[in-house]
């Protein structure tokens, strides 16, 4: 027995001591460390508060799901002032630090020039996504940018106008900084190459106290310029607010085109100080065309996802910088992925994500995210097409054309015609295809006939399609029509300065997806989807357009919506849509499509009523057989039998009627129906053996 009770003993002083050693080993084993970037950025501007929203967006939902080999992913935001002095000397403090392993930013060029230099010394990535100088990346394999270069944007500028706007001649006035001499040698050079006729170009000293002398005297001469069909600007956004006050006017047919610098927030600030700007907004700035990386509007599949977060996230529409700071957060996460990194000295970790991102150096091992397909030239540069917007009412909107990456590997045997169509455009051997964009909207009248059983409604609605060019509304499909709904006949059909417009009148039924779990206080979306039929979206973006055309005077005020529904909300927004090709390879095609959605929810009282009405009335007829007389229990049971059958009549009768294979509100009040019965059964027999004790 002792033997035992010393073996026991043993055991449990093992087990104690274990548990004491795993507890302190658990205390003192080190955390697992993080994977630490770095971002800097002028925090006090707008600008700097969208770069760290958008790079917060990809680390906090990479985060969520786990981090990066196991580990938690940090951005540490640093604040550089938009000042040289300070870029140095938080790039010197970052370059003291063993644990940042890649920067992103700086926000402007001075800043990521000047910090540039100190990465390169000591051996840091680094990612430009706002800074587009090409001095940046230029002699520095350290530094690597995600978004077009400021000579690759006025190439583009070039080719937009020779093969998208098809204008035979333009003028350049540019600024004598490295920003305008950059940006004005390429557009000249890329211009001569294929046609464009460069008639003038003047340029300017910013530092010059002769500037505003010198600004009439090119102003005048710009005047004196006859049959000049585009200007293009090589200055920054202050300059060229000047510029554009005194030459665009609205009776003026000279179109105006620039750089990112047209999309700078303190370019329309400065434009909305001109006294005509602000008592007709547009006066000045309406149809001037600006090139930026991207644009929400139009939709791919991962801008989608990226702009249902940020909105949800932040309750805004992200701008191109918050767009580009996820990309390239998204582009260094990737990096030091793909470098495998573990245990290892900070120099070798840093090399590892450097060699990382130079073998992204073409499309095979692009990075794809928001903007498109993310990969690197011998520079450091990212290769990707820019977007084309145009100012209508202080707001930009995409350009009736727009072009994106050509990924096909297939030779084309017309590729010639289809460069002079302006179908596809070549920059440093870069292919890009031409998209149209279409502007498309609807204008719902009424929505009847909602079957739930169904899953129908009936809507009676005005679409219409604003577009240049050819473009047949009858190619338009429904997504969720019950019959195929033909755009043949429209109500509105005409052209102004250009632009086609075509309206139609349709009524038709959708298929509809009807969640019934709240039944009968539910809340459905009423949904109607619509696409071109056969031209995916990189050949046709439908656009949602923000204004209404001028409707009939029988149009209705406000929507009409079928008894017993209220109205919450309407939306109407673009979306994608993934086909699987039919053709046997592992490929897909995607369409740009229209997503109307319309929010309601119940409100006829008389419904409520008639399915409570009878559970109340025979909740009331159960609680009165409690106080029948004890004798008469065969009577009680009689009673609450029928009350039982006909409580499984009435849920019998819902289930037929609303035939889903989950469980209702209502239903879940027929079930506790169940319950309540069974529980006044067992009272009624727990009060009948109390009487026959007590009569015993």
């Amino acid at each position: 027995m002792k033997k035992y009770i010393l073996i026991i003993g043993i055991i449990i002083t093992a087990i104690l001591i274990t548990a004491v050693y795993l507890k302190n080993s658990k205390q003192n084993y080190p955390k697992k460390q993080s994977i630490r970037l770095a971002l800097v950025a002028n925090t006090a501007d707008d600008i700097g508060q969208e770069m760290i929203n958008g790079a917060r967006l990809y680390v906090n939902a990479l985060n969520q799901k786990g981090g990066l080999f196991g580990k938690k992913v940090q951005l540490h935001v640093f604040d550089d002032l938009g000042k040289t002095r300070k870029a140095t000397q938080i790039a010197d403090k970052i370059s003291s630090s063993n644990q940042i392993l890649l920067v992103l930013g700086h926000s402007n060029n001075i800043c990521s020039v000047a910090a540039g230099r100190i990465y390169k010394k000591v051996g840091i990535p680094a990612i430009a996504a706002s800074a587009t100088s090409s001095l940046v990346t230029r002699d520095n394999e350290w530094y690597f940018r995600t978004i077009p270069n400021d000579e690759f944007q006025a190439k583009f500028i070039a080719h937009y106008i020779y093969r998208a706007l098809k204008l035979k001649s333009a003028a350049i006035i540019y600024d004598t900084d490295d920003f305008g001499k950059f940006v004005s040698a390429a557009f000249e050079s890329e211009a001569r190459k294929i046609g464009l006729h460069i008639k003038r170009k003047w340029e300017f000293d910013k530092n010059s106290k002769t500037i505003t002398k010198d600004l009439e005297q090119i102003l005048h001469a710009l005047r004196s310029v006859n049959d000049l069909d585009i200007l293009f600007l090589g200055t920054d956004e202050s300059f060229s607010s000047q510029i554009i006050s005194s030459v665009h006017y609205p009776e003026t047919h000279l179109a105006i085109i620039g750089t990112f610098s047209f999309t700078h927030p303190s370019f329309l600030k400065k434009m909305q100080k001109q006294f005509m700007e602000q008592k007709n907004p547009g006066f000045f700035t309406n149809g001037l065309y600006a090139t930026l990386p991207y644009m929400s509007e139009l939709s791919e599949a991962d801008n989608i996802q990226f702009l249902k977060r940020y909105n949800k996230t932040y309750q805004k529409k992200p701008s191109w910088y918050a767009a580009t700071y996820y990309d390239a957060c998204k582009v260094a996460v990737e990096a030091i992925k793909k470098s495998g990194i573990h245990n290892a000295a900070i120099g070798k970790k840093r090399m590892d994500i450097k060699d990382a991102l130079q073998s992204m150096y073409h499309q095979d091992y692009a990075i794809k995210g928001v903007m498109g397909y993310h990969f690197f030239n011998e520079y450091g540069d990212v290769q990707l097409p820019v977007k084309v917007a145009e100012y209508k009412n202080q707001s930009l909107v995409p350009a009736f054309a727009e072009y994106f990456i050509d990924l096909s590997k297939e030779p084309e045997q017309d590729m010639g015609h289809k460069i002079l169509q302006g179908d596809k455009i070549i920059i440093d051997q870069l292919k890009m295809n031409k998209a149209q964009i279409v502007y498309s909207g609807l204008s719902i009248n009424k929505i009847t006939e909602i079957n739930v059983v169904r899953q129908t409604c009936t809507f009676d609605f005005y679409i219409w399609f604003k577009f240049q060019h050819d473009f047949d509304p009858g190619s338009i499909v429904f997504e969720n029509a019950v019959q195929p709904i033909h755009l043949e006949k429209p109500v509105i059909e005409k052209k102004e300065n250009g632009i086609n417009l075509c309206l139609f009148q349709i009524t038709g039924t959708f298929k509809q997806y009807f969640d019934l779990r709240a039944f009968p206080f539910d809340h459905q979306q009423l949904a109607i989807v619509y696409r071109h039929k056969t031209f995916n979206d990189h050949q046709l973006k439908l656009v949602v357009d923000p204004d209404n055309p001028q409707l009939s005077s029988e149009a209705p005020d406000k929507l009409r919506l079928t008894t017993g529904w209220e109205l919450l909300d309407e939306l109407v927004q673009p979306d994608i849509k993934i086909h699987e090709l039919q053709t046997g390879i592992n490929r897909e095609i995607s369409y740009s499509l229209i997503h109307y959605n319309a929010s309601i929810k119940r409100v006829h009282l008389s419904g409520v009523i008639r399915h409570f009405f009878p559970i109340v009335v025979m909740a009331l007829i159960s609680c009165i057989v409690i106080f029948l007389p004890g004798h008469k229990i065969m009577l009680k049971m009689v009673i609450l039998s029928a009350i039982m059958i006909a409580n499984a009549v009435y849920h019998m009768n819902v289930y037929v009627n609303l035939n889903v294979a989950y469980i209702t509100a209502i239903e879940y009040i027929y079930i506790g129906f169940y319950i309540f019965l069974l529980f006044i059964a067992l009272i009624l027999f727990f009060l009948r053996n109390v009487s026959k004790m007590n009569k015993s």
